[in-house]
């Protein structure tokens, strides 16, 4: 990969779903005014342009494989750890503005195609300490590369955008590079006003992206093909689930490229790829952390991308996962999908996914010519009533210890320091109402947090609150995001969500009640605050 400059014009997309005045027993949950995060004003499109450098050579690399590939030719099934300088001009020396932190991943079987997981964390001016989230697909020999940003902390709270990539240098024997992010387009609520040394960021008219424009709700209907079997499988396995639960495929990873037909028949008219990966989340149940792009490569929406990250309760007859971003016409994008399978052999698997996906700013002309996708009237989602603010504390708790630990290494780290960088943790922890751990559950915490940081104990966070409790039982909200923790408040958006928190977007504060230095076990409090509908 490479030094990359990134401009970013995100959109704050507030929703929340649900009032949560505080029926559920334990008064986990309220509805606040949503101006106390200032969330009245009017969001605003910031530009920014920065270098994102990628050594993989040399005594210090930056950019480590912890998972080698099956494929070298395309990288398949390769996972590498990164924690990238961020610079203001395109010359490695250049002014340090900030840490590309996150991994990515080699999901594409015939061409050189990556899911990138990452938070670039600011480290300069009045943007020191926030962070832009980015989830998204990055075939890296295309002059061109667009990805979504997903949300964001500190001045980038409730931020939707993309970033364009453009390499501007790349040494062919180390693999050492220079990308150019061009366009990173944030809509959130603060002004850039170069006041930040190296004139990085600025503000522009949002009238420039078309977001004057009046979002529409467009439905998709197209079949996913998980193929594990023969001799040419779309589905490789490339982290064995932990003993214990290979029943529930916990701790276990695999790499998808899998076919989108327009139909059940495999055979039938290709309308795209589903590119990424999904991973065993769940200790009693099939339970996945999803994580992928959907590439359309039909008709208007050829090279236009749809990202998810969720839930995947696979032997549920429906599941739903948030939509979290696009690109190319549905840039802005957020809403969901709905999964059912129709039909399963030696663990193969055709799954009919429903997108009911909301095009954000960026609309999509109506789409009735298309076999898979049409325009549908947005009230049918209730899309048309005010979005409110919901809060949340819960208590996560991080257990590593004893016979039945909820915490599991699955990828050990590079290194044996104490920042734990290309380690990867594997969690199905409890969330209870209150800090001891035998208080009443509200649900679980699924997913996996990996060391991202070489110089300190920083976290990329994947993972679902999975909601178990009164009305909001079966919901989800989804969040992605840095976490150092050992600061006393530390801030990760939430991206999506399903069920009540359908097109969900926010932030949490989590906070350590309690930590055991011998074995690692942990209680963290997490604050929750949620726009949804």
């Amino acid at each position: 990969m490479a030094k990359v400059i990134i401009f970013l014009a995100v959109q704050i997309l507030l929703l929340t779903i649900v009032s949560s005045t505080g029926d559920d027993g334990e008064n986990f949950a309220r509805t606040i005014d949503r101006k106390l995060l200032g969330l009245h004003r009017k969001e605003k499109l910031t530009h920014f342009k920065v270098y994102w450098h990628d050594i993989l050579s040399g005594p210090n690399p930056s950019s480590i494989m912890i998972q080698p590939p099956i494929t070298n030719s395309t990288y398949f099934g390769g996972i590498n750890m990164i924690d990238n300088a961020l610079t203001a001009k395109v010359t490695r020396n250049s002014t340090l503005l900030g840490q590309a932190q996150g991994f990515y991943a080699g999901a594409a079987q015939k061409e050189l195609g990556f899911l990138m997981a990452m938070n670039f964390a600011f480290k300069r001016g009045k943007y020191n300490g926030s962070t832009i989230t980015i989830l998204g697909r990055n075939t890296a020999m295309s002059e061109v590369r667009e990805m979504p940003i997903v949300g964001g902390s500190g001045l980038f709270r409730f931020a939707r955008g993309y970033v364009e990539a453009r390499t501007k240098w790349v040494d062919l024997k180390t693999l050492d590079a220079t990308v150019e992010y061009i366009q990173i387009l944030l809509l959130s609520v603060v002004s850039s006003t170069r006041d930040d040394g190296e004139n990085f960021a600025r503000t522009i008219d949002r009238k420039l992206l078309g977001l004057r424009r009046k979002e529409k709700l467009t439905h998709f209907k197209v079949y996913w093909h998980d193929m594990i079997s023969g001799p040419n499988p779309t589905s490789i396995i490339i982290q064995p689930p932990v003993k214990k639960y290979s029943t529930t495929y916990f701790g276990g990873i695999s790499m998808i490229d899998n076919a989108l037909t327009a139909k059940v028949s495999r055979n039938s008219t290709l309308i795209g790829k589903a590119q990424g990966f999904y991973a065993g989340a769940a200790q009693k149940e099939l339970g996945l952390i999803m994580a992928m792009n959907f590439v359309f490569k039909i008709g208007k929406y050829n090279g236009s991308t749809i990202t998810i990250l969720g839930r995947n309760s696979a032997m549920s007859e429906v599941r739903e996962m948030p939509i979290v971003g696009g690109s190319g016409l549905f840039r802005f994008a957020r809403g969901y999908v709905e999964a059912r399978t129709k039909w399963t052999r030696n663990l193969d698997a055709t799954l009919i996914f429903f997108l009911a996906v909301q095009i954000l700013v960026l609309a999509v002309v109506s789409s009735t010519g298309d076999i898979f996708a049409r325009t549908i009237d947005r009230k049918l989602l209730g899309l048309h009533s005010k979005e409110k603010l919901t809060h949340f504390k819960v208590y996560w708790h991080d257990i590593l210890s004893g016979p039945n630990p909820t915490s599991i290494m699955i990828q050990p780290p590079v290194t044996k320091s104490t920042t734990y960088f290309g380690g990867i943790t594997m969690i199905d922890n409890a969330l209870t109402a209150k800090v001891p751990t035998n208080s009443t559950l509200v649900g679980q915490a699924q997913g996996f947090y990996a060391g991202a940081a070489q110089k300190e104990l920083g976290f990329l966070m994947a993972m679902n609150f999975v909601f178990k409790t009164g009305k909001y039982n079966g919901s989800t909200i989804t969040i992605l995001g840095r976490n150092t923790p050992f600061s006393e408040v530390r801030e990760m958006p939430i991206v999506g969500g399903s069920g009540l928190f359908r097109f969900a977007r926010g932030y949490v504060e989590a906070r350590t009640k309690w930590f055991n230095l011998k074995n690692g076990d942990a209680t963290v409090e997490y604050s929750c605050y949620v726009l949804h509908y």
